[in-house]
């Protein structure tokens, strides 16, 4: 499970990357990339993944917000155990 993780994560910051520099230039996604690292929130990662759907691929808004679901619950275990924990009344460990 540990390694599936792992790829989907390296998998979601080459998508990052990538619509980084679509978007803004390559210095951004550099920025954006060392900032998710270094800060341990990946909301820069996510803006990456929506950038590269919505610009590399022309997605639609719908298919743009659900490749960028899967860091939500991925990559965002804290937020994720904070939302279901004040949802249930119950702490749940992340995935």
């Amino acid at each position: 499970m540990a390694i599936v993780l792992c790829g989907v994560g390296m998998i979601q910051m080459v998508l990052a990357w990538t619509g980084w520099t679509l978007g803004l230039g390559w210095q951004w996604g550099l920025v954006a990339i060392i900032l998710s690292l270094v800060a341990r929130f990946n909301g820069y990662i996510l803006v990456g993944t929506f950038f590269f759907a919505q610009e590399y691929l022309h997605w639609p808004l719908p298919q743009c917000l659900a490749l960028t679901a899967v860091g939500l619950f991925f990559l965002t275990p804290r937020v994720f155990s904070e939302i279901m924990g004040a949802l249930t009344g119950k702490h749940i460990k992340p995935l």
